[in-house]
């Protein structure tokens, strides 16, 4: 521009020192860009990422440079480039955008919002500046990038595009170069709602995660007599000063440990959005809120098949939960026999059941009373708008307890609060 601007103006060489600013600008802009052109980078990069994520808190990783090269590299800068955000067909012909059926006839057609909302969502993250970096790199050696990323959707965030930008001395073009690295990701959690300890009463039950569990990890009740050692006895529960003193192997017999084993239900259908997105916040919240070390903790769903993850002392740690909570999609089709189904032949065992709703309709007032007629104590949550509050304030439901989806974090610790110990 500055030399366009510069050119018209200089027209008269003799009498206008703006012709000189003119061969100044265009000698500056052929030496940047030659310089530009000629600068190169070869380096590998290996990435140093923490095992989880979460949704809108900020977290760091470092990665370690190495320049392959045999010049030393000066004066270059880093970048974190998102994958390809662009949705494939499928996605994007049968994934509406939220709202969309209020758009004007001309928006639904040519589907340009639908689009950006996809591109959003599929983005995970904006394009990262590393905030440290060295200033220079030797021929062989190694430098180290420091990247702060703010998690803007739950999943697998996908890290693959490291970039080094490489300057001219003025400034004005700067050469783009791929470092060599592995494709990797970070599986993002849900955003979680703080609800502090939270437990529902109940009757525990005696089955695998109470009595083989606590052995397995080394828990077990109070002291009840000794016995004789029988083949398959673990050796910890040998009382070795006995053994001694009688000269017979006899081992340590505890009470049997009983553990409350409650049920996390989560409504899968409905459109993706906001409200789905809550409902998956809500049940991490109650995921991440229960004591998993005293109780058993199942996670019921029905997705491409029907889930059931479990939980709690010797079983499984309660990020595993959280994992499977990340990866879960909406479907649009409403298959609530099969839930029930499942949610009734898991309940044998079951103390209580939270129900995770992210809308409410005749069909899952259904299947609620259809549980609540089979004698299942359950408790259920439902993400609401304005419309379905009112419903709600005008016809309540015993134990069903309404989320403004504006408002989630207030109505859930007032909800929760009734439940916790």
């Amino acid at each position: 521009m500055l030399a366009t601007i510069t050119a018209v103006l200089g027209t008269d060489v003799e009498k206008s020192a703006i012709y000189m600013i003119f061969c100044f600008t265009v000698c500056a802009i052929a030496m940047g860009l030659i310089w530009a052109i000629g600068r190169k980078a070869k380096l590998t990069g290996k990435r140093h990422l923490p095992e989880f994520g979460s949704v809108g808190q900020e977290m760091q990783y470092t990665v370690e440079v190495k320049n392959e090269g045999r010049r030393t590299l000066k004066a270059m800068l880093f970048e974190e480039w998102p994958p390809d955000p662009r949705p494939d067909f499928e996605t994007f012909a049968n994934t509406p955008e939220p709202g969309e059926e209020k758009r004007n006839i001309v928006d639904r057609k040519m589907l340009f919002y639908r689009w950006t909302w996809l591109q959003e969502r599929e983005r995970g993250y904006n394009l990262l500046e590393a905030s440290q970096s060295p200033r220079t790199i030797e021929a062989g050696k190694t430098g180290k990038l420091t990247f702060h990323l703010t998690p803007q959707h739950r999943g697998i965030l996908k890290l693959a595009e490291l970039r080094v930008l490489l300057p001219d001395p003025f400034g004005l073009f700067q050469r783009c170069r791929k470092v060599d690295t592995e494709e990797d990701h970070i599986i993002v959690l849900p955003k979680r709602y703080p609800l502090g300890h939270f437990s529902i009463p109940g009757r525990a039950h005696l089955h695998l995660g109470g009595e083989a569990a606590s052995n397995s990890v080394g828990q077990t009740g109070d002291f009840l007599h000794l016995r004789d050692y029988r083949s398959g006895d673990a050796m910890r529960s040998v009382d070795w000063k006995s053994w001694a003193r009688t000269g017979i192997p006899v081992v340590r017999e505890y009470e049997d440990n009983f553990f409350p084993h409650y049920g996390v239900v989560l409504d899968t259908s409905g459109p993706p959005g906001e409200r789905f997105e809550e409902a998956i916040s809500v049940a991490s919240s109650f995921v991440a809120s229960m004591d998993t070390q005293e109780c058993l903790l199942d996670l019921i769903f029905i997705g491409e098949k029907s889930y059931r993850v479990t939980a709690g002392q010797g079983v499984a740690r309660r990020g595993k939960l959280l994992e499977v909570l990340a990866g879960v999609q909406p479907h649009l089709t409403a298959d609530f026999t099969a839930l029930e189904a499942l949610v009734c032949r898991e309940s044998e065992h079951l103390t209580g059941i939270l129900i995770i709703f992210p809308d409410w309709s005749d069909e899952r007032r259904e299947f609620l009373n259809q549980l609540r007629s089979r004698g299942l104590d359950t408790t259920a949550f439902v993400i609401v708008n304005d419309a379905s509050q009112k419903t709600f304030q005008d016809h309540p439901v015993p134990d069903v307890h309404p989320l403004h989806v504006n408002q989630v974090a207030r109505d859930l610790t007032l909800a929760a609060s009734k439940f916790s110990s």
